[in-house]
């Protein structure tokens, strides 16, 4: 089972799964995915947000994101963001900004103005401006 893509990794679980419950069963599928694989999952969870599926879709970017897909951290934290667990965005946008991605940091940059924190907006203004440009 090692590296193999498993097409339906939380088949019979309820779609109003929680966080929570989602990123238990994301840390127990112990497996090192090939970017292939993380690719494919990706595409699904697209998918599935695209259907509006929006459980669907953050269970899959979990087991990606848990695994440092950046695209998917990012999606993570733009879904959070649109349904209004803003404290779940940020993490997510933060672990994509460790990782190097300057569009997660732009990210909070509005997130936190939407929010009206003017001094964290700032702060990742400034850590925007820092990050250079891609």
């Amino acid at each position: 089972m090692g590296g193999e893509w498993v097409a339906n990794p939380f088949a019979g679980i309820a779609s109003d799964a929680r966080l929570s419950e989602a990123s238990q069963r994301s840390a127990r599928v112990a497996i090192m995915m090939s970017e292939e694989n993380k690719l494919r999952i990706f595409d699904e969870a697209f998918l599935a947000e695209e259907n509006g599926e929006i459980s669907s879709a953050i269970e899959l970017y979990l087991i990606i994101a848990n695994e440092k897909y950046v695209s998917a951290q990012v999606n993570l934290g733009n879904i959070f963001d649109d349904i209004g667990r803003h404290e779940d965005a940020a993490y997510w946008y933060k672990r994509a900004v460790r990782q190097g991605n300057r569009d997660a940091a732009q990210n909070l940059v509005v997130h936190f103005r939407d929010l009206g924190q003017r001094r964290r907006e700032n702060y990742w203004k400034r850590r925007y401006s820092d990050m250079g440009t891609a």
